[in-house]
């Protein structure tokens, strides 16, 4: 008689179990559309070949870097006993960089258009204007289902009151972002 239990027990305890991992919730996947990429993303910014800092910016209609970090231009164009009383002056800037998305599977490609920034310097006995102006030779990437983004900015021209000033070589600003964290 308890042989015969065995088996129906068995084949019940199989049979709970086995649904019992049908109620689980299943990761579901959103697929990526143009408006993924929108929403505050945290992460790295090198400059240059220098070390990675922290950095923080808001995608919406635009990509908006608060706070870019200037003081790598005013090297450029600020002699260099007035490094330290140009990079105290100096305001905050934002770089706001337009974007057109176009969805891959579950990236997004982003064709970037950064606006030229302009920015105002104390040194020396007067105040002194910065115009630069930034572009990019690849397509940003995000990434929907790591919601990481990363792309490349370069500097392409720069001057001080109106004059231009040669640049060493490209100075770059590589961003490796991830969103929500």
């Amino acid at each position: 008689m308890k042989h015969y239990l065995i088996v129906p027990l068995a084949l019940c305890a199989f049979l709970l179990s086995m649904s019992a991992c049908g109620d689980d919730e299943e990761e579901s996947i959103q697929p990526v559309t143009v408006d993924s990429v929108k929403g505050d993303f945290t992460g790295t910014l090198v400059v240059g070949s220098g070390e990675a800092v922290a950095e923080t910016l808001t995608v919406g209609d635009d990509i908006v870097v608060a706070d870019f970090p200037v003081d790598s231009i005013i090297k450029i164009v600020v002699p260099q006993e007035h490094f330290e009383e140009a990079t105290a002056t100096a305001e905050t800037v934002d770089c706001a960089i337009g974007y057109t998305a176009s969805v891959f599977g579950f990236n997004l490609f982003l064709e970037l258009t950064p606006e030229p920034l302009e920015f105002d310097v104390t040194y020396g006995g007067g105040s002194h204007t910065v115009n630069a102006v930034l572009y990019t030779t690849k397509r940003g990437h995000y990434n929907g289902t790591s919601n990481g983004m990363s792309f490349e900015l370069l500097l392409e021209s720069v001057s001080l009151d109106g004059e231009n000033v040669g640049i060493p070589a490209s100075l770059s600003y590589q961003f490796d972002m991830t969103k929500g964290v």
